[in-house]
C-alpha cells in the first residue's frame, strides 16, 4: 500500500485543483484515491488548515 504524508500546501492545491501540482504529483495522489488508501496529514496540518479558515 502507497502512504504519502501530505503538506498543507500540497494538501489545499490537491482538493482545490489547482495547476500548481505537477502532473506526476497528480497521478499519485489520484491513484491514492482511486485506491482507497488514505493519505496521511500530520497535526499541524490540521492546526493550519484552521488557522486558513478562521
Amino acid at each position: 500500500m502507497l502512504s504519502l504524508l501530505l503538506d498543507t500546501h500540497v494538501l489545499v492545491w490537491w482538493r482545490h485543483g489547482s495547476g500548481t501540482l505537477t502532473r506526476a504529483q497528480s497521478r499519485a495522489l489520484d491513484d491514492l484515491e482511486r485506491r482507497g488508501h488514505p493519505a496521511a496529514i500530520s497535526s499541524i496540518t490540521l492546526w493550519e488548515l484552521a488557522q486558513m479558515v478562521a
